[in-house]
């Protein structure tokens, strides 16, 4: 028995109040968690907490990992290939997609479209994948179509919103969080003058609040005209692509 109190303190000390967690970790959508897959190629997938500051285990090394050391792609979404589980991870391998069914990583058979599309994003019940200024949107029924085609220096990696829209980042002039609809048109844009240092290779959305980097994070918060950007931290791992629940996280977004 003092054992296990002594386990429950030192949990409730870590912040973990739920032992489930320490458990095979599906998608936590409740939270507003950013999740992103580690670019060491080792398939590692971690789990930032926003509400917390970064630490040695803020964030925390999720017990589910990449089917494979050339999977560099993560996003969150609502299962597009099964009825269950949903939400799931989705990773792609070469050009095909894979879902998480809970156990093991199933292969789709459905084409992203281009062998380098490691940068996903999901939202609206669709998948958007992004690579040399190509966007192609995948619905689980099919191979990924391309919709669009855009023009500058992005963050390699792109969001989407519960409609359906798409984010994406431009870093070169003039620098810009671009919004577009489902069909590839521009819809708005959101200026920003922040110069961001260190590995920047993942966009994240957690309602109207944005997220970038990699090794280091900054993050934004949407309103007006203009994105003020500020520094967070440096997480101990590096992430290559993130993931959010943007449509079932506690953070809605209100730009839809």
């Amino acid at each position: 028995m003092k054992k296990l109190i002594a386990i429950s303190f030192f949990l409730i000390a870590i912040g973990i109040n739920d032992i489930s967690s320490l458990h095979a970790q599906m998608p936590n959508c409740g939270n507003g968690l950013l999740y992103y897959i580690d670019s060491n190629m080792s398939g590692s997938i971690y789990s930032y907490n926003p509400s917390l500051a970064i630490s040695s285990i803020n964030p925390s090394l999720n017990s589910i990992a990449a089917p494979s050391l050339s999977a560099l792609a993560l996003a969150i979404s609502d299962n597009l290939n099964a009825a269950t589980p949903s939400p799931t991870f989705y990773t792609m391998i070469n050009k095909n997609y894979y879902y998480y069914d809970g156990a093991n990583w199933i292969n789709t058979g459905y084409s992203s479209g281009d062998h380098w599309t490691d940068n996903i994003g999901a939202g609206g019940g669709l998948i958007y994948s992004f690579y040399n200024d190509t966007v192609w949107k995948y619905n689980g029924t099919g191979d990924a179509t391309q919709i669009a085609i855009v023009f500058g220096n992005f963050v390699n990696d792109i969001v989407a919103d519960c409609s359906g829209n798409f984010y994406l980042l431009r870093t070169s002039n003039p620098k810009a969080l671009l919004k577009y609809d489902v069909n590839g048109t521009l819809v708005s844009s959101w200026s920003y003058n922040t110069s961001f240092t260190g590995y920047l290779e993942g966009l994240g959305k957690i309602g109207d609040t944005i997220y970038i980097g990699g090794s280091s994070l900054y993050k934004g918060i949407i309103s007006g005209t203009n994105i003020n950007f500020s520094f967070v931290g440096t997480f101990n791992s590096t992430g290559i692509d993130f993931a959010t629940c943007e449509c079932l996280s506690t953070g809605i977004s209100t730009l839809q």
